[in-house]
């Protein structure tokens, strides 16, 4: 795992987990990182998003990149997820997680993403994941880092 706090000046790296599900754990673990969105970084998003469901609505079709699609709202404490499905592939085009546990906050943390053009199960080669030294920042601690992004 790498973080870059390219403003601080400073990056920091530690060996990863085999698993994206363990790396967001070990991220949190070792640098005190969370990641919004992580419901659909996980290996099983539809266990992370239904968990504590306490509602499931079916909002009807829309549009998103030229597809039609079918649009779900589902709630849980603290969590409300919308998903825009392709119905030709099962795969989210679009996904919105509001973040309804923050009750004082003012707009509720929201992130949204955007799906297109799915590869299941591609062959990447290693050097993917291989970040070069970055240019103007000094190597530190994970920890360091990690608290410089903050």
């Amino acid at each position: 795992m790498t973080v870059l706090a390219p403003t601080m000046g400073k990056w920091g790296t530690t060996s990863a987990p085999a698993t994206l599900d363990a790396m967001l754990v070990a991220a949190g673990e070792q640098g005190n990182l969370s990641f919004p969105f992580d419901e659909n970084l996980v290996a099983d998003p539809y266990a992370a998003i239904t968990a504590g469901l306490t509602d499931a609505v079916r909002a009807g079709q829309a549009t998103v990149g030229g597809k039609k699609v079918e649009h779900l709202v589902l709630t849980s404490a603290g969590l409300q997820v919308e998903i825009w499905i392709d119905p030709a592939t099962a795969l989210p085009a679009r996904t919105l997680v509001i973040y309804t546990i923050y009750t004082d906050h003012p707009v509720r943390p929201h992130f949204t993403a955007e799906y297109s053009d799915w590869k299941i199960d591609p062959k990447l080669p290693a050097s993917t994941f291989a970040l070069p030294r970055p240019a103007g920042a000094n190597q530190v601690d994970f920890r360091e880092a990690s608290s410089a992004v903050r």
